[in-house]
């Protein structure tokens, strides 16, 4: 079977274009399904490249179904591209929402990072890191009430899904650097550190070389947190280089910034937790969503 004996495309132009892919809607021949289709052209790409966008709709199709993953239906790989189908979620990214409306009221941040954690559970359960986790690549399930995720009320009919596998990888652990520098966990950015100085001095690795799990994917949920409560990043610079030396330092003034936003404590501790510099002191998906933030007890 072919994609274009399943699917028609659109002939709109694309819905966005994510690196080397483009995402433009589709409708399934037999069912009248509305869908996305995400299409790499493997003709402009090395043959790594396109190997890995292969593995992309390959793992992504074996993920287990939940509300707050998007769901991939098929992958068709032919001479020329991949194109990995999935569904059409139609509510747009946590990234337009906030670019559009700022931050948002803490229970409605606590209603997302529910969600969130929830979707890093399954995927970190099916031995799989996301590796790119950003408001950005977390879309908005719509629903009927979809308009008040930034409302004041705990609004539980907005399902965030965690979308783009295009980083996701079972190979754990890694020291591959890949995500966004402003996302990236300290033990990504100080991998993306030594390999720079060892570029600047021609060196061999010297030593045990560093590695990451799937816990990387829980600090990036604490920076998209910080995010979702005051509109601002905690860690950024100029470069990625300063980035990630800002990251690895991890010494933002948290605490203050969100103190003077009016953040409830139980929020700070949360945040403090998922942003904890070691990786094995730091919390899973799933020990995170026992905070007392989450679960609205009070003691943790």
């Amino acid at each position: 079977m072919s994609f274009e004996s399943e699917y028609e495309e659109s002939r709109e132009p694309a819905i966005s274009i994510a690196g080397r892919a483009q995402v433009r809607r589709c409708t399934h021949r037999s069912t009248g399904a509305m869908r996305v289709v995400k299409t790499y052209d493997t003709t402009t790409m090395d043959r790594r490249r396109a190997d890995m966008a292969a593995q992309e709709g390959a793992l992504a199709t074996a993920l287990p179904a939940a509300p707050q993953l998007v769901r991939v239906f098929d992958v068709y790989v032919s001479a020329s591209r991949v194109s990995i189908v999935m569904e059409h979620i139609d509510g747009g990214s946590l990234y337009q929402r906030l670019a559009t409306r700022g931050a948002v009221a803490e229970a409605a941040a606590r209603a997302i990072t529910r969600h969130l954690l929830t979707g890093l559970a399954v995927l970190h359960a099916s031995g799989v890191m996301h590796r790119d986790i950003k408001p950005e690549n977390l879309l908005l399930r719509s629903s009927s009430s979809s308009n008040n995720i930034i409302s004041n009320s705990d609004d539980g009919d907005v399902v965030v899904a965690i979308a783009d596998f295009g980083f996701a990888t079972r190979r754990i652990p890694s020291d591959e650097v890949v995500g966004s520098p402003q996302y990236a966990a300290p033990e990504v950015a100080l991998i993306a550190l030594q390999q720079q100085q060892q570029h600047h001095h021609h060196s061999g690795a010297g030593g045990a070389r560093p590695l990451y799990s799937e816990k990387c994917d829980v600090w990036s949920a604490g920076v998209v947190v910080f995010v979702l409560l005051t509109g601002l990043l905690p860690f950024d610079g100029a470069t990625p280089t300063d980035v990630f030396t800002t990251v690895v330092r991890n010494t933002p003034p948290l605490a203050a910034t969100l103190r003077r936003g009016g953040v409830s404590a139980a929020a700070l501790s949360f945040l403090q937790q998922l942003l904890t510099s070691h990786p094995s002191k730091r919390p899973s998906a799933a020990e995170a969503l026992r905070h007392p933030w989450l679960t609205g007890r009070s003691a943790w």
